[in-house]
């Protein structure tokens, strides 16, 4: 007997660049997320942007698979900036349907009283 599978996509983890123009990562989780920044990203740096110190630092933690070190250490010399979502809500059509989505909008707060001063 098989299980039944979920339609619902579930839960990404996401990365946003801080440059011009910004990049959008999405990965299936955090740890896929870490090695998506560093091949798409910090592998493709010039290494004349950094010092020998910190471009050695750099490529030891590539070369180590410690994806997350590379990440904070490229942060840290580059001053780039990412911001990271490690676990974002995936919705679909049967998690968020046009009626689902009707109801709950009548019950925000956008719909609610003001107070008066």
């Amino acid at each position: 007997m098989s299980r039944p599978t979920s339609t619902s996509p579930g839960r990404v983890a996401v990365a946003v660049t801080r440059e011009d123009p910004p990049r959008l990562i999405i990965a299936t989780n955090d740890e896929v997320l870490s090695r998506a920044i560093v091949t798409q990203v910090i592998a493709q740096e010039d290494p004349r942007s950094f010092k020998p110190k910190e471009l050695g630092a750099i490529r030891t933690a590539l070369l180590e698979e410690r994806w997350s070190d590379a990440v904070a250490i490229w942060i840290d010399t580059t001053s780039a900036s990412v911001d990271v979502y490690p676990d974002e809500e995936v919705l679909a059509e049967q998690d968020l349907t046009v009626d689902a989505a009707a109801f709950s909008i009548r019950l925000g707060r956008i719909f609610s009283e003001p107070e008066s001063d």
